[in-house]
C-alpha cells in the first residue's frame, strides 16, 4: 500500500503495485524463521491526500453532491 507512513498521517495515494510482504520468490518467509529476509523497498506513489483518521463519532454520510438515478419501467420484447 503506497503512502507516505509518517506517524499521526493518514493518506490515501495512487501508486505502482507492490510484493505481498512475506513472499520471496517462490517461498513464503514466517515469523520466527531464521533467517530473516530483507524488507521489500517500498512502491512508488504519487497524488496523495490526506483523509481522516478512525474515530469514535458515526460515520459522515456521502449524500451530498450525488445524483440519485431511477431505471425506468421495463418495456415488453416486440
Amino acid at each position: 500500500m503506497p503512502a507516505n507512513y509518517n506517524a499521526g498521517v493518514f493518506e490515501s495515494c495512487l501508486g505502482d503495485d507492490d510484493l505481498p510482504m512475506g513472499v520471496y520468490g517462490t517461498s513464503t518467509w514466517y515469523q520466527g524463521v531464521n533467517p530473516t529476509p530483507s524488507a521489500h523497498p517500498a512502491a512508488s506513489s504519487s497524488s496523495c491526500h490526506t483523509v481522516p483518521t478512525v474515530s469514535v463519532s458515526p460515520a459522515k454520510k456521502r449524500r451530498d453532491g450525488m445524483l440519485t438515478v431511477h431505471a425506468g419501467e421495463p418495456t415488453a420484447a416486440p
